[in-house]
């Protein structure tokens, strides 16, 4: 994003459009002093390594919820609208080169330190995930020895676990649900809400624990079906009816689900597997529903938005020659007419 936006301005002109000052940024980008620049952004990096050497949970996200609005309230006051240079009002500055310098660090921090924040606190979510699985292994053993799943976890500190992981967003122990032939440990989402052990279910994608089960999850959802066929990973999509009728896998890595079960979603009308890897085999469970004649729309589908797409990126690099695309279930000759 900071590369493009360089390229984008090098040459720009004045844009009332971007409220960009009629001072050229590529002029003001040479006049800077880059050793400063790096010299603060190196400052900014530094305390963010001291906060990450925090052993205390609780006050390294207390520390790092102070450097985020401490670097807030420095963006907006050097007059840093969004993210990059386009969204920076470039001013004459006084004739300093430190205060121009000083705001193309701040440019520079608009762009870089928020992924390196979010980095830093996936660290914290790293480490619950370990302490979660642990925590399976644990409930894992107490079964085999015992034959049932414990009642809670507190059975457990001592001879399976030495202590019952915090949940890094509330400060407290995490959550556990005994069900009738498994158990869910679950940790609550980024709302900070407790939903008892529900991750994106199809009837509520605002439902966002992180849940970690051990045996068989035989819940029933609030619509009365199996939650196994309405957990699924991806972007869900809802008729009007509150039905689950799409699902986007585009990006996420589906390795190892059950597409039978897939298949078995009366409700479902369209997948989207765009930049997912998926096996032909897999595909031809889809097509077929399972055998019942009756298969996902989205496989044509999916083939007309690949040519509108490939025609589109044709066009755009001007390419010519013979192009070979591998189609999905183009026996139909339907199909191949309309693709």
């Amino acid at each position: 994003q900071g590369i493009a936006g360089l390229t984008a301005i090098t040459g720009a002109r004045r844009d009332r459009s971007f409220g960009l000052d009629p001072v050229p940024i590529n002029l003001l980008l040479s006049l800077a002093d880059w050793n400063e620049v790096f010299r603060l952004q190196n400052d900014r990096f530094d305390r963010l390594v001291e906060i990450l050497k925090i052993e205390n949970r609780r006050q390294r996200r207390a520390a790092m919820d102070d450097f985020r609005q401490q670097m807030t309230k420095e963006l907006r006051n050097g007059g840093i609208s969004r993210s990059g240079f386009l969204g920076m009002s470039f001013g004459l500055h006084g004739g300093s080169l430190w205060e121009v310098s000083r705001s193309v660090e701040l440019v520079l921090t608009s762009v870089t330190l928020p992924t390196s924040i979010k980095v830093i606190e996936s660290v914290d979510e790293l480490l619950l995930s370990r302490q979660a699985i642990e925590t399976c292994i644990a409930i894992r053993q107490y079964q085999l020895e015992n034959r049932s799943y414990p009642e809670n976890l507190e059975i457990l500190v001592g001879d399976f676990l030495p202590s019952i992981p915090d949940d890094i967003k509330v400060d407290q122990p995490l959550r556990y649900r005994k069900l009738e032939e498994g158990a869910l440990l679950y940790s609550v989402g980024a709302s900070g809400i407790d939903n008892g052990g529900w991750s994106h279910p199809s009837w509520d994608s605002s439902r966002d624990d992180r849940v970690f089960l051990v045996g068989k999850d035989d819940r029933t959802d609030v619509l009365g079906n199996p939650v196994e066929r309405t957990l699924f990973p991806g972007e869900h999509y809802y008729n009007e009816r509150g039905e689950l009728a799409r699902i986007s896998f585009a990006g996420w890595v589906i390795d190892g689900l059950d597409m039978q079960k897939l298949s078995r979603l009366s409700s479902l009308r369209s997948l989207d597997f765009t930049l997912t890897r998926i096996s032909d085999q897999d595909l031809a469970i889809l097509a077929s529903r399972d055998g019942g004649g009756d298969g996902l729309m989205n496989l044509q589908g999916l083939n007309l938005e690949a040519a509108e797409e490939l025609a589109r990126q044709l066009r755009l690099r001007d390419m010519s020659g013979l192009i070979v695309v591998d189609f999905i279930d183009m026996e139909d000759s339907r199909n191949q007419h309309a693709v």
